[in-house]
């Protein structure tokens, strides 16, 4: 690996882990100037990072608007987006996740849990007969779109066909490699994207229903403002889409480049729950994080300064070899203590949405295990493509074969 960190290289979407490792062994506190920020890969100043709130900010959204004035758009999209819960700190932030706490408890989570196993089974049940599929369009994208549009939100069906795009633009933001106009594009999606809400916020006043968004729209009963509620439901469609797609997808062809643990699953269900954790050890959806720092302080014989930008890798930290035992080796009977797994975070940040995530995550996993017999990638591994979010790990199309089967009811385990 060449010393110089080129996260704008092919190769870093393909296998982050390799560039990323190779920093966290030489220069875990390493400042990019193709980034212009910091660079955090140890798994202890990855947790610091995540939970140090008097030294690191989660108001990331001003500093974007400061460097990139002007590229914004004429509406000045940076405003609507307002407060959200992803980029608030303290009370504000407490407040935020206070109002929407109640539809993530784990006994909310497991009410979604049979509705979401039948979608599942409809389309694999489909697609079985006919002997391949892209896992990404076929599963990964449906099954989270469902469970934020019909889970959460109550968004009707006919109108669900841009939100996986609004929610990419969402977790875009960070993204300190987009050009002048790939973030000025990026603002407009978020404009519609924006617009969109407006509407269902306001039908939701007059027509409420038995879902988070009627109950944040009550200003009166959930405490937000108009602007607190859309930046908050854009946070979530952000998180709950676009980052748990690529988490099922990155996890499905983990386990294909494994395939003597997915014969393992396979043969031993009960190993899910543990296995979900491990596979979200080994390839955590986020690649980088972005904090800003509060006030200057000492790493590692660095010295960070108020305001400068950070991006904290909780893929890097999963696989750190000073917390993991070989850690680059995907062991679904390992016991990894969730505390201890920071593909979700840690501290007061830690995702809300973690436990929708890994229920997601076991139901596709169940899904594909029970459903496609004998699975493999339709092509060679080098003609996958990945998306060019840099914050993320996402693949573009995850296309898969199998033995057809025919079109019939085959229960699941």
């Amino acid at each position: 690996m060449e010393p110089d960190f080129n996260p704008a290289h092919p190769t870093f979407r393909a296998d982050p882990h390799r560039w990323l490792g190779w920093l966290r062994e030489r220069d875990p506190v390493h400042f990019s100037p193709r980034l212009n920020a910091w660079v955090l890969t140890r798994y202890d100043d990855v947790r610091r990072a995540a939970t140090d709130v008097s030294h690191f900010s989660n108001d990331t959204l001003s500093v974007l608007v400061g460097k990139h004035a002007g590229a914004m758009g004429p509406r000045r999209t940076e405003h609507r987006i307002g407060t959200n819960l992803g980029m608030a700190d303290g009370a504000v932030h407490t407040r935020l996740r206070s109002a929407i706490a109640p539809f993530f408890t784990p006994a909310a989570i497991q009410r979604l849990e049979a509705g979401l196993q039948h979608f599942v089974d409809g389309l694999l049940r489909r697609a079985a007969s006919g002997g391949e599929l892209d896992l990404v369009a076929g599963l990964g994208r449906p099954l989270a779109v469902e469970a934020v549009a019909s889970g959460l939100f109550g968004i009707p069906e006919g109108e669900r066909e841009p939100l996986f795009g609004w929610a990419a633009a969402t977790t875009r933001i960070s993204d300190p490699l987009l050009t002048r106009e790939e973030r000025r594009e990026n603002f407009l999606e978020l404009t519609r994207f924006a617009d969109y809400l407006d509407g269902l916020i306001v039908q939701r006043r007059q027509q409420p229903g038995d879902d988070l968004l009627s109950r944040i729209a009550d200003l009166d009963r959930s405490g937000l403002s108009h602007p607190e509620v859309l930046a908050t439901c854009m946070s979530i469609v952000g998180g709950g889409i676009d980052t748990v797609s690529m988490g099922i997808s990155r996890g499905i062809l983990a386990l294909l480049d494994h395939p003597e643990q997915m014969e393992l699953l396979r043969e031993n269900p009960d190993l899910l729950p543990g296995a979900t954790e491990e596979i979200l050890r080994f390839c955590a959806p986020a690649v980088f994080v972005a904090r800003v720092v509060r006030t200057d302080l000492e790493l590692r014989e660095k010295t960070l300064k108020a305001g400068d930008v950070v991006l904290y890798s909780p893929a890097a930290a999963c696989r750190d070899p000073e917390v993991f035992s070989e850690p680059d080796r995907l062991d679904l009977r390992r016991e990894v203590e969730r505390g201890h797994n920071l593909a979700f975070g840690h501290g007061a940040h830690y995702c809300i949405g973690a436990a929708l995530a890994r229920l997601e995550l076991r139901v596709a996993f169940r899904g594909v295990l029970a459903r496609l017999p004998r699975l493999e990638l339709k092509g060679p591994r080098s003609s996958l493509t990945y998306g060019r979010n840099l914050m993320s790990m996402g693949i573009d199309s995850l296309p898969v074969v199998f033995p057809p089967a025919p079109l019939q009811n085959i229960p699941l385990p």
